[in-house]
């Protein structure tokens, strides 16, 4: 166990968070660049992107933790982890929707975002399996 922010940590939640953390980090940037800088357009400030970044990685990671997907003490079963991982998941776009919607401002452009997601919702589901086998 592993004490940060006055919660202890198991090793196995620790990894997850650093994992899908690092996931959700390049989904962005990735997702933006796919988008924006391949085609026809000026790409926007890394500012920009970095701001939306931080926006997404945030509400994502505090939706699963919100949804308990890291509290490892109790095993979930696969159907269970599916079921959870489809509700944190589904908060994290409802909430990003809120978001880019309240301030418009914080959305870098069209199609950004569902690439984004495109990319970090396989990556998450594939990050909890491989450590399911793993743990």
């Amino acid at each position: 166990m592993i004490r940060l922010f006055n919660r202890h940590w198991s090793v196995p939640a620790l990894l997850s968070l650093v994992v899908e953390g690092l996931l959700l980090y390049c989904a962005i940037p990735v997702a933006t660049f796919l988008r924006l800088d391949l085609g026809p357009g000026v790409p926007p400030p890394i500012f920009v992107v970095w701001i939306e970044t931080v926006a997404f990685l945030t509400i994502v990671l505090l939706s699963l933790y919100f949804k308990g997907l890291y509290d490892f003490l109790e095993r979930l079963s696969t159907r269970r982890l599916a079921i959870q991982l489809a509700r944190a998941l589904s908060l994290a776009g409802m909430a990003l929707c809120v978001l880019y919607f309240l301030i418009p401002k914080a959305q870098i452009g069209r199609g950004v975002f569902l690439l984004a997601f495109l990319f970090a919702v396989p990556g998450v589901i594939c990050c909890r399996l491989l450590l399911r086998q793993v743990d």
